[in-house]
């Protein structure tokens, strides 16, 4: 997932007008009071996350002071609950 978020930010996929587009639409994220709420406004991120019973993941690419592409992914979860207090969800 790291490497397809790469590929976007390097305008490798498809042409670089539709992997700008794609960067915009994974920047529109929001999330309030937990996980990218913690990164201050004024960094750009680009998030897709992901879930089923025993796996949550999430793909970043943040600019900011430096430019980052980082992927957490857990499998064989044993909390699958779909409640906030999930093991999983707490971790990504």
């Amino acid at each position: 997932m790291a490497a397809l978020m790469r590929l976007i930010f390097k305008n490798k996929i498809i042409d670089g007008q539709t992997c700008e587009r794609m960067l915009r639409l994974l920047g529109r994220q929001f999330c309030d009071e937990e996980a990218l709420s913690q990164i201050p406004p004024n960094i750009f991120v680009a998030d897709k996350n992901g879930a089923v019973d025993q796996s949550s993941n999430e793909v970043l690419y943040v600019n900011g002071h430096y430019t980052s592409i980082f992927c957490v992914c857990t499998k064989n979860n044993t909390a699958t609950s779909w409640d906030r207090d999930n093991e999983a969800w707490i971790f990504t």
